[in-house]
């Protein structure tokens, strides 16, 4: 996620800095979908922040439970199959409404995150073929 935000700011960086040659509507639209990628990765990291002083206490307990029935399982002479390792803190993490969509169904990563990408990337196509044209025009022009 840490990634993905760089990512976006750089995109919004270059269009407030680096845009000539952008046509304005283009660069504000562009702008307006990183926008709704960033707000979408906000609250998936903001869910996960609040929630980390918990879920990290609780993955302790699971990792001192899974290592002593492991440990057990593993200096046992009659048991043929590993332990059922408890699954309490990935149950806790999937009831996190942001994560649990984005591991599930994934309706708000795609209204949050991937249709404003495609929507995105639709618009700089759209403009970097029109860019193209109007250089191959003054290109031709100039020949």
């Amino acid at each position: 996620m840490i990634d993905a935000r760089v990512q976006l700011r750089n995109v919004t960086r270059a269009l407030e800095w680096r845009a000539d040659g952008i046509d304005e509507t283009v660069r504000v639209q562009v702008t307006s979908y990183v926008k709704q990628m960033e707000a979408y990765l906000d609250k998936l990291t903001e869910e996960f922040r609040d929630r980390y002083k918990e879920l990290s206490d609780q993955q302790r307990g699971y990792e001192v439970r899974a290592t002593a029935l492991l440990t057990h399982f593993a200096e046992s002479t009659t048991e043929t199959a590993p332990p059922t390792l408890p699954n309490f803190v990935w149950n806790k993490l999937a009831v996190l409404p942001m994560l649990s969509d984005f591991i599930g169904k994934g309706d708000e990563y795609e209204a949050g995150f991937n249709s404003p990408l495609d929507k995105a990337c639709e618009w700089l196509r759209s403009e970097h073929a029109r860019i193209l044209r109007s250089e191959r025009g003054v290109l031709a022009k100039g020949s």
